[in-house]
C-alpha cells in the first residue's frame, strides 16, 4: 500500500514539474490562485448516483478482504486450516466478483449501463437505475438463473 501512495506521489509531482515546464516554456499565465474565502463559495461536487457509490465500496471493500486473506495465505506462521481457509473464501469472493461482472456486462449490452448486481448468500439482487420493461425482466431472470445457478426465487430484481 505504501508503494501505490509512493508511486502516485511520484507521478503527480512529475506531472505537476512538467505542467509548470510547459507554462514557463511558452508563456503561459500561471493558475489563478484562489483565496480561502473565494474557495469556500465553490459549490461542492454532486454526490455519485446511490449505485456508481455501491460499485466504489463494494471495490473497495473486496480489495481491503482480499489483501488481508493473501496476507493470511501467504503468511508461514499462518495454521494451515487458515490457509486453507483464505484460500478458499479467495477463491469464493473472485467468483462472484466474476459472476456480477458477466451479468452486468451483458445487462449493458441490453441497455442497462447503471446496473448493479450483488450476489450474497445464495441471493441475486440486480439494481436498476431506471423501471424495466416486462420482457426484459424475463430476459435477465432467465440470463440471471443461466449465469449464476440459482433458483428464480433467489433472484430479485428492483429499480431504483
Amino acid at each position: 500500500m505504501k508503494d501505490r501512495i509512493l508511486n502516485i506521489l511520484m507521478l503527480a509531482s512529475v506531472f505537476a514539474a512538467l505542467t509548470l515546464t510547459l507554462i514557463t516554456e511558452k508563456g503561459l499565465p500561471a493558475a489563478p490562485v484562489f483565496s480561502p474565502e473565494a474557495l469556500s463559495t465553490l459549490s461542492p461536487s454532486p454526490s455519485p448516483h446511490p449505485i456508481e457509490a455501491y460499485r466504489i465500496r463494494r471495490e473497495n471493500t473486496r480489495k481491503e478482504e482480499t489483501s488481508a486473506l493473501s496476507a493470511l495465505a501467504e503468511n508461514p506462521e499462518t495454521d494451515e486450516k487458515i490457509r486453507i481457509m483464505a484460500q478458499e473464501e479467495m477463491t469464493r469472493i473472485i467468483q462472484r466478483n466474476e459472476m456480477e461482472m458477466a451479468l452486468e456486462a451483458a445487462l449493458i449490452a441490453r441497455g442497462y449501463p447503471d446496473a448493479l448486481c450483488i450476489f450474497q448468500a445464495g441471493t441475486l439482487t440486480i439494481l436498476f437505475s431506471t423501471p424495466l420493461q416486462e420482457s426484459d425482466a424475463q430476459w435477465i431472470f432467465h440470463l440471471a438463473q443461466e449465469i449464476s445457478s440459482l433458483e428464480m426465487e433467489n433472484i430479485r430484481l428492483s429499480a431504483c
